[in-house]
């Protein structure tokens, strides 16, 4: 009676096991700082002081998640925002999200730029766009890294032409395994 309770359980996992594996698992968080508790470490502005850390403001409970977001100002009706430079393999697929809160229709957007292992020539990119106003939205994007990409932008930005701001927050980057089997 006990091996057939044992054999149970041991079903049970192995059934649990394989539907994990058949969904897909995400794989660790590459950005550094992706929560901005740190302020903006890590990350790179396009240009000075468009990019600002907002303190005790937080997509999540202060409480439980942490108290750091990012303002990315638009003044000058250009694009602006902050990036890192992330390196993949290609071929990989890769998700790419994050939090923004705009105050403008379309003004929040988000960005995988592929490119060589310098980040410094781009072969190919895409993006998301916000279509709130006022709330917070996830912008996401899952998308392959095409043939030759050694590294990418990960971009926040805002492509707005009504002098607001834009929060973003609670970021992640990184890629998708997708399996069927243990092999």
């Amino acid at each position: 009676m006990k091996s057939k309770s044992y054999c149970l359980v041991a079903c049970a996992l192995l059934f649990c096991v394989h539907d994990v594996l058949a969904i897909g698992v995400v794989d660790a968080n590459k950005l550094q700082n992706p929560f901005f508790e740190d302020g903006l470490l890590g990350w790179t502005s396009d240009s000075p002081d468009i990019a600002t850390w907002v303190v005790n403001f937080d997509f999540n409970d202060p409480a439980s998640k942490g108290y750091g977001a990012v303002a990315i100002l638009d003044g000058s009706g250009t694009d602006h925002g902050i990036s890192q430079c992330i390196s993949v393999q290609e071929n990989q697929t890769y998700s790419f999200w994050a939090w923004a809160l705009p105050f403008c229709d379309e003004s929040a957007y988000i960005e995988i730029e592929w490119s060589n292992s310098e980040c410094t020539t781009a072969v190919g990119s895409v993006e998301s766009v916000s279509t709130s106003i006022g709330v917070w939205e996830k912008l996401a994007i899952t998308a392959q890294a095409p043939p030759g990409t050694q590294a990418a932008w990960v971009r926040l930005f805002t492509r707005s032409r009504c002098n607001n701001v834009v929060f973003f927050d609670d970021t992640f980057f990184g890629d998708r395994i997708f399996s069927n089997s243990f092999e």
